[in-house]
């Protein structure tokens, strides 16, 4: 008997090895072959955690900086619909980007390059040092212990300081600042040499972190942002959020500010995409995938900026003005260039509207991140817009496209392109297209279409380029008050560049500043789609 239950051990070893050697043993990273449909659908079921505090009107700010002012100009009950307009809007106040102008950089906010805004994401933990020392600088030292761990930093990515300091956040100014008896904030920062060192050997395209500056907190000279930003033109974020719950490998860092004209930087909403799964996902199809190696397989693929830059000069919805900039500070006399913005309505230039916009649940910091990163379709009305400027998107037009490229995936946006973002230029004569009784002529999204898409195919928002998803005539805006105020959906609009868009098979990515009780806000949108995509 013994002599039996040998042979059998054997030969159960024998037909393992055999399995193992025919390709049961592959790696992971060998099971799976990587194409576009699957990279996108990959990004896109990826768990996303918002890094951003919430911009409130008790905020903490560094030393004579002031939190944003809300004045709340419509209400649903009166107006029919909820909107605030925002003044003393700091372009250092939040979580910010910082841009290479701040400190004498060559690059305004609208002049960095959208493929610097997502990138590989390193997270270097120093919280240990900092809590025994809270004037500690990372050095190079911290970062060649990360690559013992963690292996080389890859090239290209976004650095982040992990150290603690945003568990002060609720302590407002005094525990957040730090200050002592004579006035000097204490708080972590980037060593000068670590700084050089991310750059020169691992050409990291920007620097993040939990404080009120990059430069530890006694510093009087500002070394490592002036090297930064104005030597070698890279971004900084700052008052990062939720720093706690990343990996120190492995995720994505995005970044996306408003596109403001000759900006110093902007509150922005930055998230990472995590290599998990979100909730519900089936992740089989997926095993081996490495979201670093995915996207390094997409980040030569064509990049879409979709925003219009904000400028004194742009159309609006009637009644409404472009946001207006006051520079407080410039290099020559100050030592760094900032503005401060006044009238920044949250329904101009590229925006998003919120479904508290027209009475829904949630507002603006509501929203789930998850939800500004998901696949988008492109539906092309242009020829019916062409022959009538008052067209509506009907169910017709969205059965026409699915009947040539399947069904729309559930969760994502669907934009309207019209043609109108051509006449963007042309100024608010062209863009309202106003006859002689006032009325407004512009394309839209039809009611019975909005119900289609939420009912059919659980589209998370609807984009478009012109000033809104109604069409122009309309009086009772009855598409964005099913749309946004019962369905709780969002809208992207006067969205730019649709006419480069395929119709399908991409990446839409959202970011608008994380402001307290807003309905929308001016925003950064941008796709990304493989350069063979029609």
């Amino acid at each position: 008997m013994k002599k039996l239950l040998i042979i059998i051990v054997v030969i159960i070893v024998i037909v393992v090895v055999w399995l193992l050697a025919k390709g049961g043993g592959k790696k992971p990273s060998e099971e799976v072959q990587l194409t576009p449909e699957l990279a996108i659908e990959y990004i896109t079921t990826r768990q996303v955690v918002d890094l951003t505090h919430l911009v409130t009107d008790d905020i903490p700010t560094w030393p004579g900086f002031k939190p944003p002012i809300r004045n709340n100009l419509y209400n649903l009950e009166e107006h029919g619909f909820f909107m605030n307009v925002w003044d003393s809007v700091g372009e250092h106040v939040g979580t910010h980007i910082g841009v290479p102008k701040h400190f004498g950089g060559d690059l305004t906010l609208e002049q960095v390059d959208i493929h610097n805004f997502i990138a590989p994401l390193v997270v270097i933990d120093c919280s240990d040092s900092v809590a025994n020392n809270p004037d500690y600088q990372m050095t190079v030292t911290d970062i060649e212990e990360w690559e013992k761990a963690n292996g080389p930093i890859p090239n290209g990515a976004f650095v982040i300081m992990k150290s603690g300091w945003s568990a002060r956040w609720a302590g407002g100014n005094e525990a957040f600042r730090n200050m002592d008896e004579e006035g000097v904030m204490h708080f972590p920062g980037l060593g000068l040499e670590a700084a050089k060192w991310l750059v020169e050997n691992r050409n990291i395209v920007g620097f993040g972190h939990e404080t009120l500056g990059t430069d530890y907190g006694p510093s009087k000279d500002f070394a490592v942002e002036y090297y930064l930003l104005g030597d070698v033109n890279r971004y900084q974020v700052e008052v990062l959020a939720n720093v706690d719950k990343l990996p120190p490998k492995g995720a994505l860092f995005v970044v996306l500010p408003p596109k403001f004209e000759n900006a110093s930087g902007f509150p922005a909403r930055a998230y990472a995409i995590l290599p998990d799964p979100r909730p519900g996902v089936d992740d089989t199809k997926f095993e081996g995938l490495d979201l670093w190696k995915v996207f390094d397989y997409i980040k030569n693929w064509t990049w879409v900026d979709l925003t219009h830059t904000v400028t004194a000069d742009m159309p609006t919805w009637p009644g409404f003005e472009p946001p207006v900039r006051i520079n407080l500070y410039n290099l020559e006399e100050h030592g760094f260039f900032m503005n401060v913005w006044n009238n920044v309505g949250e329904h101009v230039g590229t925006h998003i509207g919120a479904p508290k916009h027209f009475g829904g649940d949630l507002e603006l910091a509501d929203i789930d991140v998850s939800k500004f990163v998901v696949p988008f379709v492109v539906i092309d009305c242009s020829d019916s817009v062409a022959n009538n400027p008052d067209y509506q998107m009907t169910v017709a037009d969205i059965q026409e496209w699915e009947s040539k490229h399947g069904e729309i995936p559930k969760g994502a946006i669907v934009i309207m392109r019209s043609g109108w973002g051509a006449r963007w230029e042309q100024g608010n004569e062209a863009f309202r297209n106003t006859d002689e009784e006032g009325v407004m002529h512009f394309p839209g999204l039809g009611l019975e279409a909005a119900k289609w898409l939420v009912e059919n195919r659980d589209i998370v928002g609807f984009g478009h380029e012109t000033l809104g998803t109604d069409y122009g005539p309309s009086k009772d805006f009855a598409v964005e008050y099913y749309l946004l105020g019962d369905a709780n959906r969002y809208q992207v609009e006067v969205l730019a560049n649709v006419d480069k868009l395929p119709e399908t098979g991409g990446i839409f990515l959202l970011g608008a500043p994380k402001f307290a009780n807003a309905s929308g806000f001016p925003a950064r949108a941008i796709a990304i789609f493989p350069p063979t995509t029609k």
